[in-house]
């Protein structure tokens, strides 16, 4: 099989869990994965803290979040591709309208761009999202604002609203939204970005991601503050919970969440144990429940993506500059395949 190319976002400032911070930018290797050979490509670093980054699904355009905590507002890239060099080019830049951003997504059809803003600390309220829609790759103001309010009982992490995460619907018909501090996933329509649905979570659990099956009407929230993964029905533009499964003993502080291809399983990041959490999910339910872990190789894992067509799945370590990247069976089996050091990863992307 032919090398497949991974781009990762690295804190080069500090922010709040990554205090000295040893990145660069957005780095991207060239990875064989057949013997695991790894080539680096070049670096982009005229950029703040690329904590998030997305591609579109052709490839074409990568998007990153600048992740700050001193900003009236952080800030929305959005980079062309050359994916023989892995070389990106800046198209343009805007304001997520919001603080602490830490996640973006695009449209199927990759015309449309959304990010996250979490909203850290005393900050005004700012829009939970941004919206954006792309004239040849530069993306245009947030037509509309998008506010959430409330909190949860968690005095110390729920404060106010916290939105970590935002992600199309698999029919393009709205636009979630999860909502770490008021235990919500919300549904915007994506036509006109008004708000269809609010599905609440249990109090405290405190929602990060959502990943969606790739043959069923079923999402996946991956949670933070009580680790685990909670699955929805999506239906009518709403979801409705089916289950809450916890991520095995002593798991803490979930981050991040992958559905495998054939849609068997999945894996949650646990950064109290330095593991992926394996879940298997149910052929006719679709509900997840939980089945083991695999340390990840490295400190802190807080994003993790396939790649490969489901052959390779990499890791961002954070607090060892490492991203790992194993070699993914399709009974969820990882084995280690390539080591790379690159500092304080964030978040991965395999186009």
């Amino acid at each position: 099989m032919s090398r497949v190319l991974l781009f990762t976002g690295c804190v080069n400032q500090p922010v709040g869990y990554a205090k000295t911070p040893n990145g660069k930018g957005i780095a991207c290797f060239f990875i064989d994965p057949d013997t695991g050979a790894v080539e680096p490509g070049p670096i982009y670093t005229d950029i703040v803290n690329p904590t998030f980054v997305a591609l579109s699904g052709d490839g074409s355009k990568l998007a990153a979040i600048s992740e700050t905590e001193d900003q009236p507002t952080d800030t929305l890239s959005v980079f062309g591709v050359n994916a023989a060099t892995g070389a990106l080019t800046l198209l343009g830049r805007q304001s997520t309208r919001g603080t602490t951003a830490c996640h973006c997504a695009f449209d199927a059809s990759g015309t449309v761009v959304a990010a996250a803003n979490y909203t850290e600390g005393v900050q005004p309220p700012g829009d939970a999202i941004s919206v954006h829609r792309l004239d040849a790759g530069v993306p245009a103001p947030a037509p509309t604002r998008i506010v959430h309010e409330g909190h949860g009982p968690n005095a110390g992490r729920q404060q106010r609203s916290h939105a970590h995460c935002v992600r199309w619907t698999p029919d393009q018909a709205y636009i979630a939204v999860v909502d770490l501090g008021i235990d919500s996933v919300r549904l915007y329509r994506a036509t006109d970005f008004a708000l269809a649905s609010e599905t609440k979570l249990p109090a405290g659990i405190g929602p990060r991601h959502i990943a969606f099956h790739p043959h069923k009407p079923i999402a996946y929230v991956m949670t933070e503050l009580e680790t685990g993964v909670v699955t929805l029905a999506y239906a009518d533009g709403r979801f409705d919970i089916l289950a809450v499964a916890p991520a095995g003993p002593g798991a803490q502080h979930g981050a991040g969440i992958a559905v495998a291809p054939g849609g068997t399983h999945l894996f949650g990041g646990d950064r109290g144990n330095h593991a992926l959490a394996r879940f298997v999910i149910d052929p006719v339910s679709g509900v997840a429940r939980y089945a083991g872990s695999t340390p990840t190789g490295g400190v802190h894992p807080r994003d993790h993506a396939f790649g490969a067509n489901g052959r390779l799945l990499a890791v961002a370590n954070v607090h060892s500059d490492t991203v790992q990247v194993f070699t993914h069976a399709s009974d969820g089996t990882l084995t280690p395949l390539a080591t790379i050091p690159t500092g304080t990863p964030t978040a991965v992307a395999f186009l």
